[in-house]
């Protein structure tokens, strides 16, 4: 095992019997010692057929980091099939409950799962592997079922499933493994939320204080599904400084095409599930990215950079006729987002994506900015959805236009309530090359992001005011080609010129062929006189 010294089997066969078992009674005794306090070891020790790769030392590492109470909170994203379950459900709660009394927790997405690793864990518990290196904390004879049992140092463990009942139960460690159940449910924001709701407000409602560790312990394991995941939210909460997480994410394959663990999947077997699945579903569970190269509806090299940066001048002169839309939400600072998108159409026809606002906006807010757009670009209209929100930010959009003596026309679009249904106009003007985009502009990061992630992302405002742009197409006026440069005008050359004096591609005419011409007309004249 990893950690003993190799034997010499010549050597070994030349003991006698007696000795060989002592031997063997005391590299045991020794290996059931290390997995005391070596978690790795005693995954080797209880899990027969287990192989102890770099991924799984650097998980036991993190997992210990967390029951010492070093990492108080812990999210580690991993593609499925490399036995996260095994090691972070169905084996580390029972070394954790083993080495001190506590409380344990864990929630999977369904019952039945949380149960199953229950029962793995109990029957863990029972084995003699585990009895080996902990005497003192076996299973209590009194509570035995798979999903809630206690052990004879006091602790405690109970299996739930997102959503399920867990009233009367508390936790010092928890642990989670996986919440969402599949595609179907990682697609439903109406799922996402409900397995949102029950983590916040009845499995984190559970958590108890330790005085030991100064708070409690939380571990997540999970493959990533999108980015509006139980992951992709906990990771919000880190980024904004609400909660401290250690975060770890494994790819399945490095930039090389290495396997994450290659004596678990190969890489030739992950090579060929990437050739068979979609971008979207390789991208998301297998390499902890939920935004693939390519999205779902709109693909990454749809995305087409303008030849120039067009300005205000180019619709004043006409070369550009420039367009807004917004797709409008009433709250300041939380729920949908406002997005206010300026576009322009050139002589060509093609669209021209100029301008991104985007902010969490009260009406007010994104009226006055509505008004200052439209006094810098001068679109010929601004486009919004019809329905109860426009009705409502109308009067104030007139009352802004007067006060400001900044009038624009208003048109609204009826909306398909199918939001894939109704961006198929906009992603077939991308995939004919009709649209360009700012790309140096600071907003087209989140515009990029936005449109590749739909429609599994966790927002698509900027998505719906494109939508709005397909539905116009046809009706679009397109700018003029620019005037050609006048022509230069013959001049009669007094004194000393120098070419650089002359208009760009004039020449001055010779003596002779200023003077031959005219001496021929008198001639001809006075011909015709006599």
């Amino acid at each position: 095992m990893d950690g003993l010294p190799a034997i010499d089997a010549a050597l070994l066969s030349r003991l006698p019997e007696d000795a060989r078992r002592e031997l063997f009674a005391a590299m045991d005794a020794r290996d059931a010692l290390a997995a005391r306090d070596d978690f790795l070891v005693y995954m080797q020790r209880t899990t027969p057929g287990f192989k102890a790769t770099r991924l799984h030392r650097e998980m036991a590492d993190a997992l210990m980091r967390a029951e010492r109470g070093e990492t108080k909170r812990l999210l580690v994203e991993i593609p499925v099939r490399f036995g996260k379950t095994t090691m972070a459900a169905r084996r580390f709660p029972a070394w954790a409950m083993a080495r001190r009394s506590i409380p344990v927790m864990l929630a999977s997405y369904g019952g039945d799962l949380a149960v199953e690793s229950g029962r793995h864990l109990r029957n863990c518990i029972l084995g003699d592997a585990h009895r080996s290196v902990f005497p003192e904390a076996t299973m209590d004879p009194s509570t035995t079922r798979a999903d809630a049992f206690e052990l004879v140092n006091g602790s405690s463990f109970l299996a739930a499933g997102t959503g399920g009942p867990i009233m009367g139960r508390g936790w010092k460690l928890g642990v989670l493994d996986d919440l969402l159940k599949g595609r179907e449910a990682a697609d439903s924001k109406l799922q996402r939320d409900a397995v949102w709701t029950w983590y916040e407000s009845d499995f984190l409602s559970r958590q108890e204080f330790d005085h030991e560790l100064g708070g409690n312990v939380l571990v997540f394991i999970t493959a990533r599904w999108s980015d509006d995941d139980p992951a992709a939210r906990i990771r919000d909460l880190d980024e904004r400084g609400v909660e401290q997480w250690e975060i770890i994410s494994y790819p399945a394959l490095d930039e090389n095409d290495n396997s994450l663990a290659e004596e678990i999947v190969p890489a030739s077997q992950l090579k060929a599930i990437r050739a068979q699945v979609s971008s979207r579903f390789w991208g998301s569970l297998y390499m902890s990215n939920p935004v693939p190269d390519d999205g779902n509806i709109f693909r990454r090299d749809w995305f087409v950079p303008s030849a120039q940066r067009l300005t205000p001048a180019n619709g004043q002169d006409g070369t550009v006729v420039f367009y807004a839309v917004a797709d409008i939400a009433t709250m300041d600072g939380a729920g949908d987002w406002t997005v206010l998108m300026v576009f322009g159409v050139d002589p060509a026809g093609l669209i021209h994506i100029v301008h991104v606002w985007r902010a969490q906006a009260s009406a007010a807010t994104w009226v006055d900015e509505l008004i200052r757009l439209s006094a810098r670009w001068r679109p010929m209209l601004w486009a919004f959805g019809a329905g109860a929100l426009f009705n409502m930010a109308r009067p104030l959009i007139r009352e802004r236009m007067t006060a400001t003596k900044t009038w624009v026309r208003l048109e609204t679009f009826a909306e398909a309530k199918d939001k894939v249904a109704r961006s198929q106009g906009f992603a077939g003007l991308m995939e004919n090359d009709r649209v360009r985009w700012d790309t140096a502009a600071d907003w087209y990061p989140h515009a990029e992001s936005e449109l590749l992630r739909f429609d599994a992302g966790k927002t698509d405002d900027v998505v719906d005011a494109c939508s709005l742009i397909g539905m116009m197409a046809s009706g679009l006026a397109s700018g003029r080609d620019p005037a050609p440069p006048p022509s230069p005008k013959p001049m009669m050359a007094i004194g000393d010129y120098t070419d650089d004096d002359l208009p760009p591609g004039f020449k001055l005419p010779t003596w002779d062929e200023l003077v031959k011409p005219s001496m021929a007309r008198q001639r001809r004249l006075r011909a015709r006189l006599h």
